[in-house]
């Protein structure tokens, strides 16, 4: 009995993720292009100097294409972590937007853990 109480409030779970997950908003809310938080600015800063640390003390190669979505948080997150970095010339931080990106696939993979 326990066991299939649990399996129906994980579907039930798992239902509503993907409903909400599929809408631009709930009519008082709109987050189909949400701002980035301050969380995730704090993210991408800490990215930014993992990268410096990762270029200048470990000499890793610089990525050669900086790929993002249109979404305002990817773009952010992009220049938060990339823009500033010592770069070599020719590997310039120039990010390319991919209209069609994975970024509504990538929403639903939180299901899967």
């Amino acid at each position: 009995m326990w066991s299939s109480l649990l399996v129906e409030s994980v579907n039930l779970r798992l239902n509503l993720q993907c409903y909400w997950s599929e809408l631009d908003g709930n009519g008082t809310i709109d987050w189909a292009d949400a701002e980035l938080t301050e969380g995730g600015v704090a993210q991408a800063l800490l990215a930014h100097k993992t990268w410096q640390t990762a270029l200048e003390s470990q000499k890793i190669p610089a990525p050669q294409t900086y790929y993002v979505s249109p979404l305002d948080r990817c773009l952010s997150t992009a220049r938060l972590t990339f823009a500033g970095l010592a770069l070599p010339e020719k590997q310039p931080f120039v990010p390319v937007v991919k209209e069609v990106y994975i970024d509504s696939v990538l929403s639903h993979l939180d299901l899967l853990t």
